[in-house]
């Protein structure tokens, strides 16, 4: 996942030296189905191409930035390290891929020790999904039991991943999941369709699955949420070893995933996931807007920070740039905080213009903005307005509020009865106590290593990334007795990744919000 936190728009590889590779997703300017060029597997979305029409030469983005020289370790198999060749060792025509048991005909990651060979793609495959309070453990072999996907057990000497419905274990094979994906990826490949589907198991493809389970459980209330919660696991697991990171973005923010219950950024997913390489806007009409990642930047939209992906033009002495969610925002927007109250997006806030602020942060709102002309006036900073309602990190709920605890001060400020009560919060509990986390705290964290960041126009990466040393201030609303409690480490590394999740969403960075989630110590951790 560190590859897809800031990938080079464009690179030299060696497999194919006469021409640059550029980096390209679903609506980029080419089809969305491909075979890669380098481990001879399916792909779908992003990819790096030289786009040489019918004779073009496509990698997945994990083979195309595999690092030769640097070892890769698996958690399913410590201790032992996988080198990146170009091509399997020999015999080559008997090299199998031990994550799905399929033919490695090219790219490979082999371990000498043991004679182990993984897919680029599976070798990403991550240890530990934690899906709506359910844990799937990805396992080397499973038992004898057959697999809940295709109720058969001959694919036991391979991956799979292992989950629990009431007190009964449920494998499901990684092979049979590639299945599953490879029927419709055939299919799209056929009139080179949009190529969204290819990761993402519906629940029709999921008819069969928990077959395994006797028919006295299947009846069992719950049992339908269980498939569900399988369908979203599922589209993450095709979308890794497709090689799709931002259509795993999508499964994770979709309808059940990690992050549910938000119309807000589902809108800032999709647009995320279908991305167009050049846009025009009001704003800029002279000139088209190109996408492009890197250094820090303001936006000429909002005038707010931001960071990675953003459309920009550059005249030189200077750029005008725009957050993603700003240049493509919608005319309309629903919050669940707010019910059935309609925010309409506009270019300036809405007289006096000075006195205008946003309510999710608290901060001026001096540029692009979302308005609500009820309950004496609502304003949201695109960005802001993108937050999601609930976060779900290690079995922990975070509840975004309009308003923070009045008998309880912020965990990070320490501030009970200040301003920023009356602007958003995230809540959850430790041992039994409620805690809030100002979103405007998290900002101004934010803030300062992005002022420095944006002073040497350098990779802004680590703007959107809270360390452990960063929350040394955190929970110090709790008692002296809590915070001392066995637990409290722990709650401070989670509430780490979630604040990653919710500055990487102010900033406008959904790549660096993935990467909180599928990091160290994330939602998809190992």
């Amino acid at each position: 996942m560190r590859q897809h936190e800031d990938p080079p728009a464009e690179i030299f590889h060696p497999a194919h030296p006469a021409h640059d590779l550029k980096l390209v997703t679903t609506a980029g300017g080419a089809t969305a189905t491909f075979v890669c060029d380098g481990c001879k597997e399916p792909g779908g979305g992003a990819r790096y191409t030289c786009g040489c029409g019918s004779a073009s030469f496509d990698l997945h983005p994990p083979c195309a930035l595999a690092d030769e020289d640097e070892a890769l370790r698996h958690p399913l198999f410590p201790g032992r390290d996988f080198f990146f060749l170009p091509e399997p060792p020999p015999p080559l025509d008997r090299t199998i891929c031990d994550a799905c048991g399929e033919a490695a005909r090219g790219y490979v990651y082999h371990c000498f020790e043991g004679d182990l060979d993984l897919h680029p793609c599976c070798a990403r495959l991550p240890e530990r999904i934690l899906q709506d309070g359910r844990v799937f453990d990805l396992r080397r072999k499973t038992s004898r039991r057959p697999c809940g996907l295709c109720g058969d057990n001959r694919r036991r000497d391979f991956w799979a991943y292992r989950s629990y419905f009431d007190g009964e274990a449920v494998d499901l094979h990684v092979a049979c999941m590639k299945d599953v994906a490879r029927l419709s990826w055939e299919a799209a490949c056929e009139d080179r369709a949009g190529g969204g589907q290819i990761v993402q198991a519906s629940l029709p493809n999921m008819d069969r699955t928990l077959q395994s389970l006797p028919r006295s459980k299947r009846r069992r209330s719950g049992f339908e949420q269980f498939i569900r919660i399988v369908s979203t696991v599922a589209s993450i697991i095709i979308a890794v070893i497709f090689g799709n990171p931002v259509a795993m973005m999508a499964a994770i923010a979709g309808p059940g995933g990690f992050l549910r219950g938000f119309e807000p950024l589902k809108i800032t997913m999709k647009q995320f996931e279908d991305l167009p390489a050049t846009i025009t806007h009001p704003a800029d009409p002279a000139h088209e807007l190109n996408l492009t990642d890197g250094v820090p930047f303001v936006c000429d939209g909002c005038k707010e920070p931001g960071c990675g992906p953003r459309y920009t033009h550059d005249y030189g002495n200077h750029s005008f740039d725009l957050h993603t969610c700003c240049a493509l925002a919608k005319g309309t927007l629903r919050h669940p905080l707010f019910g059935d109250l309609a925010f309409e997006f506009r270019t300036k806030p809405p007289p006096p213009v000075d006195d205008t602020i946003c309510d999710a942060c608290g901060e001026a709102a001096r540029g692009f903005v979302y308005h609500c002309s009820k309950k004496g006036g609502l304003d949201l900073h695109p960005c802001c307005a993108s937050l999601p309602e609930r976060i779900l990190q290690d079995s922990r709920v975070f509840e975004l509020r309009r308003e923070a605890s009045r008998s309880r001060p912020c965990g990070m400020c320490g501030e009970q009865s200040g301003r920023r009560r009356r602007f958003w919060a995230y809540r959850s509990n430790l041992d039994g106590e409620a805690m809030d986390i100002h979103v405007a705290c998290m900002k101004e964290m934010a803030r300062l290593s992005w002022q420095a960041a944006y002073q040497n126009r350098v990779g802004g990466g680590q703007i959107v990334q809270v360390s452990v040393s960063d929350m040394d201030r955190m929970l110090q609303s709790f008692p002296g007795n809590r915070a001392r409690r066995s637990g409290l480490d722990k709650f401070v590394k989670i509430i780490g990744t979630v604040a990653s999740i919710i500055i990487a969403v102010i900033f406008g960075n959904p790549v660096a919000m993935m990467a909180a989630i599928a990091g160290p110590g994330g939602l998809l951790r190992g």
